[in-house]
């Protein structure tokens, strides 16, 4: 079976916790709980597994996706199962995951039903221009609305939605804010996470754009906003403010940033960086480099009504800009290196001169990533490793595309940098919009706005 290598719908499968998965008592290659793959070093820990199986979701078996997933937990027992149900949606030939059923392993390997996903989707029908100047006929469908239920009283418990960008005001006719007939499915507006016992928000983002000369967008101003500790109502995490090259080989790229952000509760922790991107020449980013900006006393707008639209950086007429008089030292730097396929194969993180960890990353011919390695205590001391392993296995009398992978933990996780927001946990394994950052610990969300800035997702 030819493994599908392209994200079909352009979903960010959520970070998972310990309940998504899938369990197979599979013995082939691959990592084994008696026997798990060495690495290169000795004090190997094992920590999770994952098994993910693929089929196909189309009649005429043209296309293959995920249809379950397993996790294993560090006893080497099945914790968690998910199973998706794919449908063909009105226009002949798209497939979309419309539910999740989700089960969780007890300690004998029995599975119990405990909630399910559904999601909704707008159909987005556009034009566009091939390369040979000829005018194509497009359909994409977005993500809408996530919606996780009970499954012993079917209660709706949470839910998200997303309002997307639109050329014009819009006229809300999809209920939740989207105006069919200008709506633009390339950038969102807002992506909200609730929950229903009291209608609270429990984490938000929004975004703004700038128009270029070509008609095209690129983000203005990122925010994102999480449940406080207090349980009260929704604070500031982070926001990013962003400035581009309009007179360079790569138009409209990324220049730098004013990323703002608070490390905790006590606004002691708050912090500002100006960021500054450098790129190859096959217009990759191999510097991200983060200088400390004194933002006291600094043309940063103040916080104006309505705060969770707004937060510190001014949306319009955004007629501020850096003042460079006010950028110090620089403190953290991530450096990478790409194989002659843009694959990211190395990752360097410097603070103040001085190299701190690196990870390393391997591919299989297809591009996927296979193999995992961080070393921290200046690249000496191994951390974790991920093995990803692939497939083709005939199981309960159908073949299906097997994709494997272990984790190695050496050392104790830290709650604040593995794992997403308590508060918004409960949506962290339903299918995500591929910009959605919602939840996340700071550091994923930093590598996730590179790996956007470089058009370079990695799972």
């Amino acid at each position: 079976m030819k493994r599908n290598t392209k994200n079909q719908f352009r979903l960010m499968i959520g970070y998972l916790p310990a309940a998504a998965a899938v369990v197979l008592m599979l013995t082939a290659a691959g990592c084994s709980f008696n026997n798990p793959p060495a690495a290169d070093e000795d004090a190997v820990s094992y920590y999770s597994k994952e098994i993910a199986l693929s089929s196909w979701i189309d009649p005429d078996q043209t296309v293959a996706d995920v249809v379950e997933t397993r996790i294993y937990g560090e006893n080497g027992k099945l914790a968690a199962v998910s199973k998706n149900t794919w449908e063909e949606m009105d226009e002949p030939g798209y497939y979309m995951i419309t539910r999740t059923d989700v089960y969780e392993a007890d300690t004998d390997g029995s599975q119990n039903f405990v909630e399910y996903y559904l999601y909704d989707y707008f159909k987005d029908a556009y034009q566009y221009l091939d390369d040979d100047g000829n005018t194509v006929d497009a359909v994409d469908y977005l993500l809408l609305r996530g919606r996780s239920y009970s499954a012993d009283d079917d209660v709706l418990r949470l839910y998200y939605y997303v309002v997307y960008d639109t050329d014009d005001d819009p006229i809300p006719d999809d209920g939740i804010g989207n105006d069919t007939d200008s709506i633009n499915f390339a950038y969102y507006e807002s992506i909200i996470d609730k929950r229903t016992s009291d209608s609270a928000t429990t984490a938000a983002q929004y975004a703004t754009y700038l128009t270029d000369i070509d008609g095209g967008k690129s983000f203005r101003t990122e925010k994102y906003y999480v449940r406080n500790q207090d349980d009260t109502g929704l604070e500031l995490s982070q926001e990013f403010a962003s400035w581009y090259d309009t007179d360079g080989d790569y138009y409209y790229d990324y220049l730098y940033d004013l990323y703002h952000s608070f490390k905790g509760e006590d606004a002691a922790d708050e912090f500002y960086y100006f960021t500054r991107y450098s790129r190859d020449d096959n217009g990759y980013i191999y510097e991200q480099a983060d200088y400390i900006y004194d933002a006291l006393g600094a043309t940063l707008p103040s916080t104006t009504v309505p705060v969770l639209a707004d937060g510190s950086f001014d949306d319009a007429p955004f007629n501020y800009d850096i003042q460079f008089d006010r950028i110090g030292e620089k403190a953290t730097v991530l450096l990478t290196d790409y194989d002659e396929s843009g694959n990211i194969i190395l990752d360097q993180r410097w603070y103040k001169g001085d190299l701190i960890e690196y990870t390393s990353y391997t591919y299989n011919e297809y591009s996927e990533l296979t193999d995992q390695v961080r070393y921290t205590g200046g690249g000496s001391l191994l951390r974790d490793r991920t093995t990803i392993r692939f497939r083709d296995e005939v199981l309960y009398g159908e073949q299906y595309s097997v994709s494997e992978t272990c984790e190695y933990k050496y050392y104790d996780l830290d709650d604040a940098e593995s794992q997403a927001d308590e508060s918004s946990k409960g949506l962290s394994r339903i299918n995500r919009p591929a910009d959605s950052y919602s939840g996340l610990s700071e550091s994923q969300l930093k590598h996730l706005q590179y790996s956007r800035l470089n058009n370079t997702y990695r799972k």
